[in-house]
């Protein structure tokens, strides 16, 4: 329901209650003390509380903050009271409201509350007179001038459709910001997407690149260690071969000096024994 809706339905309640003889006791403005902050329709309705009522109609008016059931499941009690006082302080949201005799009390959202609230408005003097009467039931009704007449209501409708068309203008501006941010947006991300992905493709090359070098050291490492182990037994071999062939040698000049010295040793023995066996006499028998 928009600010315009709202304004026409208390003219025509207005216009009917009068027109039946209906005296207006007072008028509850509902303000909840759950809202985070002060918003534009907030002072729009203030706005259009005070122009309602008019300047001296608003001692007939309670401001009542509401929602207090909410104190403190959902809202820290000591945020709450702190809210209520920037409603209500000096220099507050509500100040200039209440310097006019504007009255202020809270709401629980129980039965009773209720009860008192209205209770409290009903005890309050009727207005009977047009001069107490509120201003724009006074130019809508008891002057009976026509609703496009009345300056409030007038004042109003201007005001609303100036917003609603900045509103709009703003609006619109806002959804092709967005359009363009969320385009730009887009189009960043992917590009965010495209570079995140090159690096990580270039990274992982990387990765494989240095992999195969460490495989290519670690096999050249272990050739040279293989072959320096091929080469320790390859020389410990030609050693050994060497070694064997010299010896091989020696034993081949011992041989060869014993057939000698057994060469000579038999000839000895054979002179030794043909001497022996032509010299000797020979024996008789007796």
């Amino acid at each position: 329901m928009t600010d315009f809706d709202v304004l026409e339905m208390v003219r025509r309640e207005l216009d009917v209650d009068f027109s039946n003889g209906v005296t207006l006791a007072g008028i509850v403005y509902l303000y909840p003390i759950t809202m985070m902050r002060f918003a534009k329709t907030s002072d729009r309705n203030k706005i259009m509380l005070s122009n309602l009522c008019g300047k001296d109609a608003l001692q007939k008016t309670l401001l009542v903050t509401s929602c207090w059931n909410a104190v403190p499941s959902q809202l820290p009690a000591d945020l709450a009271i702190s809210r209520e006082e920037k409603l209500r302080g000096t220099g507050a949201y509500w100040a200039d409201l209440i310097a006019h005799n504007a009255r202020v009390d809270r709401f629980d959202e129980s039965q009773a509350a209720a009860y008192h609230i209205v209770d409290r408005v009903l005890h309050w003097k009727s207005y009977q007179d047009p001069g107490s009467f509120p201003h724009l039931r006074f130019e809508m009704a008891w002057q009976r001038k026509p609703s496009k007449d009345a300056s409030v209501v007038a004042e109003e409708v201007e005001r609303l459709l100036a917003e609603r068309r900045e509103y709009f203008e703003e609006k619109g501006e806002e959804l092709r910001r967005d359009e363009d941010n969320q385009v730009t947006s887009q189009q960043e991300e992917h590009r965010r997407n495209v570079r995140q992905a090159e690096a990580e493709q270039d990274q992982s090359r990387r990765r494989q690149h240095s992999q195969v070098l460490d495989d290519i050291s670690a096999e050249e490492r272990e050739f040279d260690r293989l072959s320096t182990l091929l080469s320790g037994e390859e020389i410990k071999s030609r050693n050994r071969r060497e070694a064997e062939a010299e010896e091989l040698v020696y034993v081949n000049a011992d041989v060869k000096d014993l057939d000698k010295q057994i060469e000579a040793t038999d000839k000895s023995i054979a002179k030794t024994k043909a001497r022996y066996q032509g010299g000797r006499p020979s024996k008789k028998r007796r």
